[in-house]
């Protein structure tokens, strides 16, 4: 089965993979999802004005994944609350520089850089950089929740 998708890749598909087609002509694969986060409007989080932090969730409980797949945009001179929870954060650094602060001492980051931040530890996320901080935020499930922004 060949499907031309909107945005222009062929995609081939079968039914003995999983793939099924749906009553209204789009594909699906039972037990997995795949989205482009464009698919996904960032929403303001925290802060002001050009110093905000947006959020959007790529993947949670709603795709089938019991936790969150998170992406962050921390603009230039602004951050994500100094706190703690509990539950644990597994962070990667896309884009930008800048400092995470765990347990009062802070850490620089930059692209490439994976944090681990168990939970119970107090920390946030500090864009020092002249260009926006990106990174990818993993959590359980109990670490989020979709709100009407999420769509």
């Amino acid at each position: 089965m060949v499907f031309i998708h909107p945005l222009g890749p062929i995609f081939f598909m079968h039914r003995s993979a999983g793939w099924s087609l749906s009553g209204n002509g789009a594909f699906a694969y039972s037990g997995a999802m795949v989205r482009h986060e464009s698919e996904k409007k960032p929403y303001p989080v925290y802060g002001e004005g050009d110093k905000q932090v947006l959020k959007q969730i790529l993947v949670g409980p709603k795709d089938g994944f019991e936790g969150y797949l998170r992406e962050f945009t921390v603009q230039p001179g602004a951050n994500t609350p100094y706190h703690q929870h509990d539950w644990y954060h597994v962070v990667y650094i896309l884009e930008g520089s800048g400092f995470v602060k765990i347990d009062g001492t802070e850490h620089p980051v930059l692209a490439g850089s994976a944090i681990y931040a168990p939970e119970g530890v107090t920390h946030g996320f500090f864009n020092t950089g002249e260009g926006q901080m990106r990174f990818l935020c993993l959590v359980p499930k109990k670490g989020d929740a979709y709100t009407e922004a999420d769509g």
